[in-house]
């Protein structure tokens, strides 16, 4: 179907802009910051997916 192709490839493009390369240096070395309390931290990004299969009706 060409309607799932042209979504899946959409999606795809959109990970790839998300994912550039400064992205991914902050991803694999993290970012420092100095949060409220004046405490500096080293944080991380992480992505979360849910992905579910639902059952045909």
């Amino acid at each position: 179907d060409i309607y799932t192709h042209c979504k899946c490839e959409l999606v795809q493009a959109i990970w790839k802009l998300l994912l550039d390369t400064k992205f991914m240096h902050m991803y694999k070395y993290g970012i420092v910051i100095q949060c409220g309390d004046g405490i500096t931290q080293r944080v991380l990004p992480h992505f979360f997916t849910y992905s579910v299969d639902y059952p045909e009706k």
